[in-house]
C-alpha cells in the first residue's frame, strides 16, 4: 500500500512540474508534446499549433508572449506545441493550417477566429472560460457595457428563465459567446428600458447607438434573427469573421480602408470613406445589403483579380461571385452617391462583373497561384526554392527526357525505313538493269542478221 502511495505521488509531482513548467528565458508560454493529455487534466489550456517554417507563427510570437502576460494569474495556461515535431497530437486536434490557436477544457475544444493580436486573443480565451449567458442587475450596469463595446453588438434576454424562448437564446449565446456578449434580465432591472404594455420575454439587440427588438411574428427564428443581427451596420472584417459574413445571404459592399495607417493622406482618405457610408448602412430598409470594412486590399484583389488603391470599394455577392465597382473613388462618395450605387444595383441598371464561368474560374485559378507563389518568395527564399523551383525543374527535366527518347525512336525508326527504302532500290535497280540487257539482246541480235543478209 506505501509503494502504490509513493508511485502515486511521485506520478502528481511529475505532472505539476509538467503543467507548471515554463522552460525559455522567463517565457509566459510554456512547450507541450504528445503527452499534453495525460496530463492537462480539467484545466483551461490556449494552444497554439506553429511550424518553425511558417511567416505568420514567426509574426505572431511576440503577440502570443503578450497573451502568456495578459492571462498571467487568471488560471488559463498557455502554450504552444511545434506541429511539425508533435504530430500525434496534431493530428488528434485535426490541425489544417499554422498558426491555429485552440482553447482547451475538458472536452470543450473552441478555435479562434480572430485578429491574431494579443488583446483579441486575451479577450477571446476570457470569453471561453466565461459562462455564455451574463446577469444584468440594473439599467446602469446595461449602459456601463454599451459605453465599452462601441464596435460590438450586445444582446439582452428580458424575462422567466424558465421561458423556452430562454432555452433557444441560451443555445444560440453557446454558439456564439466566444465573439459576442449575451445577459439576461428580470422585468425590474430593465424597466426603464421596457415601454409599459411590453409582453415578456423579450430579446433585444444593441449596436449602432441604437436598440432592435426579436419579432417572433416577423423573423423567421431567434437563431437566425441573431446570427444576422450580431454583425453591426459597417462590420471589421477580423480574422474569420469574413467567412461567416460570406455565409449570408446578403450582397456585402466591402470598403478597404487604413484609418490607422503611417500615411496621411491614405487615413484621410480611409476615414472619409468610411464616413461617407455610414448613413446608408443604418438604413433598415436596405438589410439585404451588409457594408465591411478591411484592413487589406487582399482579399478585394482576389475578386477583381487585380491591385486595388487604399480606400477602395467593391459591391460582392458570394453566391454569385458578381461584384459591382464605383464610378468613382469612395473617398469622394456622398450619401446621395451611395444611393444612386444601391440602387442601381437592386434596379439591376448597373452592369455587374465576374461570375461563375468556366473562363472565370481559370482566371481566379491562375491569378491565386501567381499571388501565392508570389506571396511565398517574398516570405522564404529556401522554401520558394523547395516548394516551387525544384518540383518544376523535376517536371521539366521528366518532360524533357521523354520527349527525347520518344523522338530518338522515331528517328531510328525513319533510319531503319529509308535503309530498307534504299536496299530495295538498289535490288531494283540491278533487276532493271537485267531487264534491260535480256531487252536489248534480241535487237543486237536482229541486227546482226540484217548485216549478214546486206553482206552477202
Amino acid at each position: 500500500m506505501a509503494y502504490k502511495i509513493k508511485i502515486w505521488l511521485c506520478l502528481v509531482q511529475l505532472q505539476v512540474l509538467m503543467v507548471n513548467a515554463i522552460p525559455r528565458h522567463g517565457s509566459y508560454v510554456m512547450d507541450i508534446d504528445d503527452q499534453f493529455d495525460s496530463v492537462r487534466g480539467d484545466n483551461p489550456y490556449l494552444v497554439e499549433f506553429y511550424a518553425p517554417w511558417c511567416g505568420h507563427c514567426k509574426k505572431l510570437e511576440p503577440e502570443y508572449e503578450k497573451v502568456g502576460a495578459k492571462l498571467d494569474g487568471t488560471g488559463i495556461y498557455i502554450a504552444k506545441a511545434d506541429a511539425t515535431l508533435m504530430t500525434r497530437l496534431a493530428e488528434k486536434y485535426k490541425i489544417r493550417g499554422f498558426p491555429t490557436i485552440l482553447y482547451i477544457q475538458k472536452d470543450r475544444i473552441v478555435t479562434f477566429r480572430g485578429e491574431r493580436t494579443a488583446e483579441d486573443i486575451s479577450r477571446f480565451a476570457i470569453r471561453c472560460r466565461s459562462a455564455p449567458i451574463s446577469p444584468l442587475y440594473n439599467i446602469g450596469g446595461l449602459r456601463d457595457r454599451l459605453n465599452k463595446q462601441t464596435q460590438d453588438s450586445l444582446f439582452v434576454y428580458v424575462g422567466d428563465q424558465h421561458h423556452h424562448v430562454y432555452n433557444e437564446y441560451r443555445e444560440v449565446a453557446n454558439n456564439f459567446s466566444v465573439e459576442i456578449d449575451f445577459y439576461h434580465a428580470d422585468q425590474s432591472a430593465m424597466k426603464e428600458e421596457l415601454p409599459a404594455s411590453a409582453k415578456l420575454p423579450l430579446v433585444f439587440v444593441y449596436k449602432d447607438g441604437r436598440r432592435y427588438q426579436f419579432n417572433p411574428l416577423q423573423d423567421s427564428s431567434l437563431t437566425d434573427w441573431v446570427n444576422e443581427e450580431r454583425f453591426i451596420a459597417i462590420q471589421p472584417a477580423k480574422g474569420a469573421l469574413y467567412y461567416d459574413l460570406l455565409e449570408l445571404d446578403k450582397m456585402l459592399v466591402i470598403i478597404v480602408a487604413q484609418e490607422n495607417s503611417k500615411d496621411r493622406l491614405v487615413a484621410k482618405h480611409s476615414k472619409r470613406a468610411v464616413d461617407g457610408a455610414k448613413y446608408i448602412s443604418l438604413d433598415r430598409n436596405l438589410r439585404q445589403f451588409q457594408f465591411v470594412v478591411m484592413t487589406s486590399p487582399q482579399t478585394v484583389s482576389s475578386i477583381v483579380l487585380g491591385a486595388v488603391p487604399v480606400p477602395y470599394a467593391i459591391a460582392f455577392h458570394p453566391k454569385t461571385h458578381i461584384y459591382y465597382e464605383l464610378q468613382k473613388p469612395v473617398q469622394e462618395m456622398d450619401t446621395a452617391d451611395w444611393i444612386d450605387f444601391i440602387t442601381g444595383i437592386i434596379t439591376e441598371k448597373s452592369q455587374g462583373l465576374g461570375g461563375k464561368g468556366y473562363f472565370r474560374h481559370l482566371q481566379r485559378a491562375l491569378y491565386g497561384f501567381a499571388t501565392s507563389t508570389l506571396e511565398l518568395w517574398s516570405e522564404s527564399r529556401v522554401l520558394f526554392i523547395v516548394v516551387v523551383v525544384i518540383p518544376m525543374f523535376v517536371i521539366c527535366l521528366v518532360i524533357y527526357t521523354l520527349c527525347c527518347i520518344s523522338w530518338g525512336e522515331e528517328s531510328d525508326e525513319m533510319e531503319d525505313i529509308s535503309d530498307a527504302g534504299e536496299d530495295e532500290g538498289e535490288d531494283e535497280g540491278e533487276d532493271e538493269g537485267e531487264a534491260d540487257e535480256d531487252e536489248q539482246l534480241p535487237d543486237t541480235q536482229s541486227d546482226e542478221k540484217s548485216g549478214h543478209l546486206k553482206t552477202e
